[in-house]
This record gives structure tokens, C-alpha cells and sequence, in this order.
């Protein structure tokens, strides 16, 4: 199992992100707090996709960003999900999912066929995803996920366009898959029912 630790410091404009956190690498781990409080700021530069002023990123041992060396997002080993599950729209939901697992390692690629069975997609993979509901979106943003195989996976406000029976529906296919894939997970959300339903370790971050 591999932690995933964070000691950064970064301001943008008049905020300044001040943070030293650690996500255990078993279970979920809830990134909680007010809008403003820098959850998916924080999210943005543990996966590289922003550089902190100062501090370090750590995945297990292995230096993800420590003012010298600085890895690409893409070879990180953390898989991302955002609230609008930034599929690539001119292509099949099949596809989406085969962009990943061909970039996965290959000794621990998951089946397409496997993974859309989990996620109950199976007849939706020949569509394009600009004829999916949010709902298959955000299954088939998961399955993509799923098969790149990562290290951690980090999901920015997965419920945001959720509610009701598909949220709760939600909830159930994260823990599922945190149990089927043995993937630990860091999930931010500013909603206490949903951090209380998810979560196994909470970060709680305020001003």
C-alpha cells in the first residue's frame, strides 16, 4: 500500500493553499470542506496539473513534486475524475475506456469487457458519449479510470450533478470499486452525508 502525502504551500491571488495531508493507501479518503476552502485546488496539484510554490508530493517513497524534480501528470500513477467526466467526445464510450488500458502497465490492465460489466455499461460501450446520460457518464469516466490501472485515484465533487436514488447509487459504485480493485482513493466533497457515507479517513479543511 502506498500513502499519498501532501506539504504545499501555493497562493493564488489574495488565497494561499496551506496544506500537509496524507491519504492512507487502503480505503477512501474524504477531502472535505466549505466551497473556497481549496479542495479541488489542492486536487489540481497533487495531480500535477498545478505546481506548488513549495513543499513536496509523495506517493509511497517515490517524489511526485519536490521543487526539483516535478513529474508529468501522466506518469504519476493517479488516475483523475472530474465532476464532468471530460470524456473525449468523438469517441465511443468503448473507446474512452481503451485509451486508458492501452496506457495502463501491462501486467495490471483489467479487462474492458471485465470493467464495464462492474461499472453496468456493457450497452453503452459501442455509443458515443455525447448520446450518454450524466449518470452513463459518469459510470463510463469510472470504468476509464479503472482500466489505466492506477496507483491512487482522485475524484473531484463526483456527485455535483447527482441527486437522490443516482447519488446514493453513486456512493455504492465507489465503494465497490474501492473494494473489487483493492484502489485507494481521495474524494473531495463539501457535502457531510456523502463524506460520512464514503469516507474511511477523513481531511477536513477550513479558512
Amino acid at each position: 500500500m502506498k500513502d499519498l502525502s501532501a506539504a504545499i504551500r501555493l497562493s493564488q491571488g489574495g488565497f494561499t493553499l496551506d496544506v500537509d495531508i496524507t491519504a492512507p493507501g487502503d480505503g477512501i479518503t474524504v477531502l472535505f470542506g466549505p466551497s473556497g476552502a481549496g479542495k479541488s485546488t489542492l486536487l489540481s496539484v497533487v495531480a500535477g496539473l498545478k505546481r506548488p510554490d513549495k513543499g513536496n508530493i509523495l506517493l509511497g517513497t517515490r517524489v511526485l513534486d519536490d521543487g526539483r524534480t516535478h513529474v508529468p501528470p501522466h506518469r504519476r500513477g493517479l488516475g483523475m475524475v472530474f465532476q464532468d467526466a471530460r470524456l473525449f467526445p468523438h469517441l465511443t464510450a468503448r473507446q474512452n475506456i481503451d485509451f486508458a488500458f492501452r496506457r495502463a502497465p501491462r501486467q495490471a490492465r483489467p479487462a474492458v469487457e471485465d470493467v464495464a460489466r462492474f461499472f453496468d455499461i456493457v450497452a453503452q460501450l459501442d455509443r458515443p458519449v455525447a448520446n450518454l446520460s450524466g449518470g452513463e457518464k459518469s459510470r463510463v469516466a469510472l470504468a476509464r479510470a479503472a482500466a489505466s490501472a492506477p496507483d491512487f485515484l482522485l475524484l473531484d465533487e463526483p456527485f455535483a450533478a447527482l441527486d437522490g436514488a443516482r447519488r446514493r447509487s453513486f456512493i455504492r459504485v465507489l465503494l465497490d470499486m474501492q473494494q473489487r480493485f483493492a484502489l485507494p482513493m481521495l474524494v473531495v466533497t463539501h457535502d457531510i452525508d456523502d463524506a460520512a457515507a464514503l469516507g474511511s479517513h477523513l481531511i477536513a479543511l477550513s479558512h
